[in-house]
């Protein structure tokens, strides 16, 4: 899923139902939904490579595990 197309599902929960503004967020922890949890962090740019994550404020210029062909730009929500 695309971040625009993530903000459109958002928009249009909160168009439905605008007492959404004012809830808490939660995620599943799994791909199951056998357990889910709260989001605690704001949303952090960085590169994901199908497993892990490194963040922009993490990525240093000498980073060996660092492979701009393997990692993507993303948009990590928690």
């Amino acid at each position: 899923m695309t971040v625009k197309e993530y903000i459109e599902e958002l928009n249009k929960a909160v168009h439905e139902d605008p007492s959404l503004l004012d809830k808490e967020v939660v995620y599943s922890a799994d791909d199951e939904g056998n357990n889910f949890q709260r989001v605690c962090y704001t949303p952090t740019k960085g590169y994901f490579d199908g497993e892990s994550f490194i963040s922009d404020e993490n990525l240093e210029e000498d980073d060996e595990y660092f492979d701009e062909e393997t990692f993507n730009r993303v948009l990590c929500i928690n």
